[in-house]
Formats: structure tokens, C-alpha cells, sequence
């Protein structure tokens, strides 16, 4: 043990600034924690305000998803996850060259459904201006199977699905 000016003992000085770091990064991890749920709950609320069942094509509009994976799933009115978020989707990442189509504004994205051995990862926002997104990852192996989960942009009838997750093989 030092003991340094003022009679504080070294040993126990560096002690309480460990003590103080932990409680720190304590605090620290749980304000994190706090606001990143609040930006999922943000999120997921704003999408529920930009919900719109209409925005389905005719033929749509009475349909069940039949496209996802688990059956228990399959009951869910398409309407129920129909969404109106902006256009196109942001491309975070993506592999080999992809099919971009065109959105209602003029703006182009990759098309939803990757080709055979490629993958991508977007961000969807949900309002114009707002810093609040939902993600989409999709791949579709060179064996013909294709994985979703996310919010799908449907780049057809200008529309996203969400959430969306599949396993569908070709």
C-alpha cells in the first residue's frame, strides 16, 4: 500500500475507481438496454399506424397467407400485414447482382426475392423523415429454397408485407 498526498491509501483509491467503472458501465448497459426497447416499441407502433388492408389488390384482399411456413400462421388475414412504409427498401448489404425493380415515387430497389445462390439485408422505413426502421433479410440457396424474414417489400403491387417469414422451395 502507498499512501499518497493527502493520506488517501493507492490500494484502495484504484479499488473504488474499479467499483465506480463497474457501476458505470452497469448503468450504462441498462440505459441501453431501456432505450433500444423503446425504439422497437416506437417502431413497431409506428408500423401499426401506416397498417392498410386496402392497399391490397382485389384479388388479395380476402386471402389468408398460404405462404407461410408454420401452419399455425396460416389462419392470419393477408390484410393483417399489409403495410404502407416507404419506397424502395434501403440495400444494407447484398451478394452478386440483383434484379432491381422500380418504385411508385421513381426510386429503384433490389426486387424482393433473391436469385439462386444470392442473398441481401435492407432496411425498410416506416415514415418518410422518421428515423425508424424494420429490417428484411432474404436468401435463396443454389438448391432453390428461399428464406425470408422482415418486411417484405412487394415490388408489383407497391405494398410491404409484415412481418413476412418463409421457407419456400422452388
Amino acid at each position: 500500500m502507498e499512501i499518497l498526498p493527502g493520506g488517501v491509501v493507492a490500494s484502495v483509491r484504484l479499488a473504488s475507481e474499479e467499483e465506480l467503472l463497474k457501476k458505470i458501465s452497469k448503468t450504462g448497459l441498462r440505459w441501453c438496454v431501456r432505450l433500444s426497447v423503446l425504439y422497437i416499441f416506437l417502431t413497431y407502433f409506428l408500423a401499426l399506424t401506416e397498417m392498410c388492408g386496402m392497399c391490397l389488390p382485389l384479388n388479395r384482399r380476402g386471402q389468408a397467407h398460404t405462404d407461410y411456413t408454420l401452419p399455425f400462421l396460416r389462419w392470419i388475414p393477408r390484410k393483417a400485414t399489409a403495410f404502407r412504409f416507404v419506397e424502395p427498401p434501403i440495400t444494407l448489404a447484398a451478394s452478386g447482382s440483383h434484379k432491381v425493380s422500380v418504385a411508385e415515387n421513381g426510386l429503384v430497389g433490389l426486387r424482393p426475392i433473391p436469385e439462386f445462390g444470392e442473398w441481401q439485408f435492407s432496411a425498410v422505413q416506416v415514415r418518410p423523415g422518421l428515423p425508424f426502421y424494420l429490417f428484411y433479410f432474404a436468401c435463396t440457396t443454389s438448391d432453390h429454397v428461399h428464406y425470408r424474414i422482415g418486411a417484405r417489400w412487394d415490388d408489383v403491387d407497391h405494398f410491404y408485407v409484415f412481418p413476412s417469414i418463409a421457407r419456400i422451395s422452388r
